[in-house]
């Protein structure tokens, strides 16, 4: 019996070193790194939400050092084949498209994006924007005007 009380602390020990390592070491890069754009990295997901807007070439420095990210967001010059590249990246699948007088929007949900909201009873965490010839693809929702 006494074995298997030593077994199970050496696994618990090794299970907590391999989870400190993993989080000192956690990829801190933009969800949507490499698209060259303004970033916006929310840090309240209230009405009025706080963000943070930086160039493409300081996003992932800025992002090390936000202490409560609520989600994030990139805008960039119309390019379908980014798109798709995300959404192909993350696997999402589409759930809803909304239309307004001079945009559109869709809405995608991904299980490899870590938080989501609900829209209408379905849950979204991708959504793209479409503005004349801006996009913005922003997770779990586009906070502020787009």
């Amino acid at each position: 019996m006494g074995g298997i009380i030593f077994l199970f602390k050496n696994f618990i020990f090794v299970l907590l070193i391999f989870s400190f390592i993993s989080f000192a070491y956690q990829d801190n890069k933009p969800l949507f790194c490499g698209v060259d754009g303004t970033y916006c990295f929310y840090t309240n997901t209230s009405v009025s939400s706080d963000f943070i807007s930086v160039d493409s070439s300081l996003a992932s420095t800025v992002k090390k050092g936000i202490k409560n990210l609520q989600g994030e967001s990139v805008c960039f010059k119309l390019d379908k084949g980014v798109i798709e590249k995300i959404l192909k990246e993350y696997k999402a699948k589409f759930v809803v498209k909304e239309c307004g007088k001079d945009f559109y929007t869709e809405y995608y949900y991904s299980n490899k994006i870590p938080y989501n909201r609900l829209i209408g009873g379905v849950k979204v965490n991708l959504q793209v924007a479409y503005r004349q010839n801006t996009a913005v693809v922003g997770s779990h929702i586009i906070y502020g005007s787009f």
